[in-house]
């Protein structure tokens, strides 16, 4: 999987801390990625990139103690996280592992589930073909994957503050492995059909995010440590080093100040909803 050494190093760890805030921000992509799947008593599903494990959790309560949640993921802070939150269910398991590589128990799950995990594979046909191995045949697929960057105001509000300041940020090869790597429905419809899975289908949907983490009562203040902590933003002022935090907080304060509601900053995002089977 690309950036593997990133998501076993300080992203992971980052991510695994701020877990409950990237919860809230993905609080409706996982509810719309779920009701897809419509797992059953007794199935055995399979959670990609389950990061702390609050996709797996609800998948097993809705297989309930007769089925089997197995949750992978890369980062093994995330995976010690999705562990211990899952101690007490018997009905799951928490591998960490490169799904691309990783030798799953031939056609052992009903289903397929991943909120968001899904676009950072370098060879996405060879790894879904491996995942498929561990799929029954006509096992049923949900995935959710960003639409293109310029529909996700969450992202590109902020970047554009960071922007301009810093300039410009390097542009990143089309269908390169990141959040944006699903953004075109062609490249998840070749990744998904060259590995052998049919009936692709999928529909846009815009959903909110709530960004913020912590406990600070300023929503700017809660959205800023979030904002410059993990994802695009972080990553492109942490390259720059020196105080371009400082430089950057205050452009991005002003751009996220129209969005506060209810004591949260929400901003839209823009997401596929993607169904096939194996």
């Amino acid at each position: 999987m690309a950036g593997q050494p990133l998501w076993q190093g300080d992203m992971g760890r980052n991510w695994a801390r701020q877990y409950e805030a990237t919860d809230r921000q993905l609080a409706e992509v996982g509810d719309a990625v779920l009701g897809l799947l419509d797992a059953k008593p007794g199935e055995r599903i399979l959670d990609l990139g389950c990061g702390a494990g609050t996709t797996t959790l609800g998948i097993a309560g809705a297989v309930g103690p007769s089925g089997r949640v197995t949750g992978i993921d890369l980062s093994p802070d995330l995976v010690a996280e999705a562990r211990r939150r899952a101690a007490t269910l018997p009905q799951v398991t928490i591998v960490e592992a490169d799904a691309a590589e990783h030798r799953f128990e031939p056609s052992a799950h009903d289903a397929l589930f991943s909120r968001h995990g899904c676009m950072f594979f370098a060879d996405a046909p060879a790894a879904f073909a491996n995942i498929q191995r561990g799929l029954k045949p006509g096992a049923r697929v949900a995935l959710s994957a960003f639409a293109p960057l310029a529909k996700n105001p969450w992202a590109t509000v902020p970047l554009a503050a960071v922007e301009s300041v810093l300039g410009p940020a390097q542009a990143e090869a089309p269908a390169s492995p990141g959040p944006f790597a699903w953004a075109e429905p062609a490249v998840f419809r070749t990744a998904l059909g060259d590995a052998g899975f049919r009936g692709i289908a999928w529909e846009g949907r815009t959903v909110s995010f709530t960004i913020g983490a912590g406990d600070h009562p300023d929503p700017l203040e809660r959205a800023c440590r979030m904002v410059l902590s993990i994802g695009m933003v972080a990553r492109r002022v942490m390259s720059e080093g020196g105080e371009a935090e400082e430089r950057v907080r205050p452009a991005l304060e002003a751009a996220l100040a129209p969005h506060v509601r209810d004591g949260w900053v929400r901003l839209p995002a823009r997401i596929w909803l993607v169904t096939a089977s194996a």
